[in-house]
């Protein structure tokens, strides 16, 4: 198949494959009826709930299949600036709407157990765009089961606490990682000093440094410098 057939052809296949089986019969009590009106506020309700699950299992598979086109970059060509952008020409997705369905693709890609919950239709496409922000390979079965017993409002509220956490760890790792101090003493007896600062601060400890070294010139020979006299007054 070419490439223009397929690109063609994509959304027709798209819809194939999520609406296949999901035509469902009427539910009993309703004689049959296509009429909604002759059906009863329980039968309404067990309807939406399972076009729900029906809907989230032809999403996944939209998504299935998003991702595989992307990983393959089918989405290439002239003015094309990524799958996200063809697939919000394609599909008529705001740009934002198709960017997200990118990102959840290529998370599922690397999540199976919520990708077959999703297809099983035990998750919502908001369940899944929420924990998909925090869920690992490592971590995902835990998150399902979080999912499970959340609404969509609640687990998009504790996956943006979590990743409000992870923030700070890593601001704090980053900063931790760009400063440090090490010492050692040479062979010849003098001490090495080496410091990790950021470079837009290195004119500043270098010129505490020089401060310091102006200072230590100008104490006699033999004179301490223990913490408590001349150190005090430099860098450290």
């Amino acid at each position: 198949m070419s490439g223009t057939v397929c690109i063609e052809t994509f959304g027709r296949l798209v819809v194939a494959w999520g609406l296949a089986g999901l035509a469902v019969e009427p539910p009993d009590g309703s004689a049959g009826s296509s009429d909604l009106s002759l059906w009863s506020v329980a039968e309404l309700a067990a309807e939406i709930t399972s076009w729900a699950g029906r809907i989230a299992a032809g999403e996944v598979r939209l998504l299935e299949v998003v991702g595989e086109f992307d990983a393959r970059e089918g989405w290439a060509g002239p003015g094309l600036l990524s799958c996200a952008h063809w697939l919000s020409w394609r599909t008529s997705l705001s740009p934002g709407a198709a960017r997200e369905r990118v990102r959840v693709a290529r998370a599922l890609r690397e999540l199976p157990v919520l990708r077959a919950a999703m297809g099983a239709g035990k998750l919502s496409w908001s369940q899944v765009r929420a924990v998909t922000r925090v869920a690992s390979a490592v971590d995902e079965q835990a998150w399902l089961e979080q999912a499970r017993l959340s609404t969509a409002a609640q687990l998009e509220r504790l996956c943006r606490a979590v990743r409000r956490v992870r923030s700070l760890d890593d601001d704090a790792d980053l900063k931790a990682a760009r400063y440090g101090v090490a010492t050692r003493y040479d062979q010849d007896g003098t001490l090495v000093i080496t410091v990790r600062a950021p470079a837009e601060q290195g004119a500043l400890l270098l010129s505490a440094v020089d401060r310091a070294c102006a200072d230590l010139d100008r104490v006699p020979a033999g004179t301490s410098t223990a913490p408590g006299s001349v150190a005090e007054d430099g860098l450290w």
